[in-house]
């Protein structure tokens, strides 16, 4: 008897196995472990969508050759900030683009990069400017931030008075529409900005508050292997020179005023 039901036991086992089997060989191949979210806001030249909606930009084509190297898929979507950052944090297999590494975003994800470096500068119309001549300089007036930003919070814990949008582009106009009376953005974004809109009154920048590099900013939950294979394709990139190729053929498209220096690797 004990041997009758050993062996109808093992009949339901293999029974069960070979109705799974099919079901196995449905699953979708986009539901792969190695596919990866990438997340970022639109911050040309880093992260943008070109005329045809596709996702371009420094960092968006730097990341790209990384998951080649790697081995690695994934697609890149652009949200607002706030949005992109809260989904990444959300999702085991999602990486931020063009982050800012900060003290209190360190524990919060884990790192690869630095991708780019990034200067966080002061602009005022021309009018202003002139009194603009240090960052104290700047403490009675309205200054524009995007929400989340790290730049915009390294101010406000600074004391001065910041005004909040969406985004970039949006500070951009206030500034433009004298809402606001200085602006505190990255400076390519800010160029990039401003070559969108050739028409739009003159802007100057007036201080570099801080000088800051952008990472990929992955969610702190993901495997450690993948983790490890984007930091050793980006090294191995870097050596290529590559984050330098793709910086120099974006900045002469764009013809921007300023081509600054971009790749913290060339330092090391």
């Amino acid at each position: 008897m004990e041997w009758k039901v050993s062996k109808i036991t093992v009949m339901r086992h293999f029974c069960t196995l070979l109705l799974a089997v099919p079901l196995l060989m449905l699953a979708p191949v986009g539901a792969r472990a190695t596919d990866l979210t990438l997340l970022a806001m639109d911050y040309p030249p880093f992260n943008t969508l070109n005329s045809t909606g596709e996702p371009e930009g420094l960092s968006v084509e730097l990341v790209r050759d990384m998951l080649a190297l790697a081995g690695l898929k994934g697609s890149v979507s652009l949200y607002p900030w706030l949005r992109a950052y809260t989904m990444t944090q959300d999702n085991r297999h999602a990486c931020l683009l063009s982050t800012t590494r900060t003290p209190e975003r360190e524990a919060l994800f884990q790192w690869v990069g630095p991708l780019y470096d990034n200067p966080w500068v002061l602009y005022a119309p021309r009018a202003l400017a002139p009194r603009i001549r240090s960052l104290e300089d700047a403490r009675p007036y309205r200054i524009a931030g995007f929400e989340g930003s790290a730049a915009a919070a390294y101010l406000v814990k600074k004391g001065f008075r910041v005004e909040y949008a969406r985004d970039d582009l949006d500070n951009f106009t206030k500034l433009q529409a004298g809402r606001v009376d200085l602006w505190l953005t990255g400076r390519l974004q800010a160029e990039a900005l401003m070559a969108r809109r050739p028409d739009a009154a003159p802007l100057e920048p007036r201080i570099t508050v801080r000088t800051t590099q952008l990472y990929l900013a992955c969610n702190r939950n993901m495997p450690l292997t993948m983790v490890q294979r984007l930091q050793r394709a980006l090294t191995q990139l870097a050596r290529e020179n590559r984050p330098y190729i793709i910086a120099h053929r974006y900045l002469d498209r764009l013809r921007l005023r300023t081509q600054p220096a971009l790749d913290p690797w060339s330092r090391r």
